[in-house]
């Protein structure tokens, strides 16, 4: 059995405080920072970059739908933080898809609100909301409509870059078309200082990828329609 002498332990603990001191020394602000602390998303969606307009047309946005298990998580700076969603996030949501359609060249309104779906029978409301989630809207008026549902979307780093990582799901119908398909958006950029709004942004370029895949699946649908 090995026996650790009393001047070893006074050199290691000699060490351990000098180390110490040295970090307390590199990062004067570091035990004042709350690492704990998330960064928050803004509470709307602003296009970061000049996107193509398309011919579009009216649209009728039907139902938007998270299908995510924790929708207030979208990401993690590793090992120090993590990146939340805005607080209202439904309103969040409204404004990706809404904005991303406006100045993509459509003209977006929304459905009036569906009455809940009641409750089944073990009280599993989930069940019914992914189901009208993943339902393409049925043929009706000369009018585009769509759904859409919020399937992933994560922030995080790799390297001396962020990364960002989301996926979409429409269906849309007008008359007799109708087109459904998953979106994904993808976006590799510097991370320079790792901040709130560094982050932000990346976040709406990230979705800007999968709203312009999104867009231009939905033109050709709109025809001669005003």
């Amino acid at each position: 059995m090995f026996k650790r002498s009393a001047s070893s332990a006074r050199l290691r603990a000699g060490g351990l405080r000098a180390g110490l001191f040295a970090l307390a020394l590199v990062a004067p602000g570091l035990a004042a920072a709350d690492p704990l602390a998330p960064l928050l998303m803004d509470p709307a969606y602003a296009e970061r970059a000049e996107v193509a307009r398309l011919p579009g047309c009216q649209v009728v946005i039907a139902g938007l739908t998270d299908t995510r298990r924790a929708p207030e998580t979208i990401g993690v700076v590793p090992g120090f933080r993590s990146i939340s969603a805005p607080a209202d996030r439904d309103a969040w949501f409204r404004s990706v898809i809404e904005t991303g359609l406006r100045e993509r060249g459509f003209t977006p309104s929304f459905a009036p609100a569906e009455p809940p779906a009641p409750p089944a029978a073990d009280g599993a409301v989930a069940t019914e909301i992914a189901a009208t989630e993943t339902a393409a809207p049925a043929p009706g008026p000369a009018v585009l409509t769509i759904r859409v549902g919020l399937h992933s979307v994560w922030l995080s780093t790799l390297g001396m870059n962020k990364t960002g990582s989301v996926v979409l799901h429409m269906s849309a119908a007008r008359g007799d078309q109708s087109h459904e398909d998953y979106y994904r958006g993808e976006y590799l950029s510097p991370n320079w200082a790792g901040g709130r709004g560094e982050f932000n942004e990346h976040l709406d370029r990230t979705f800007a990828e999968a709203l312009n895949s999104m867009a231009a699946d939905l033109a050709p649908m709109c025809g001669g329609a005003p």
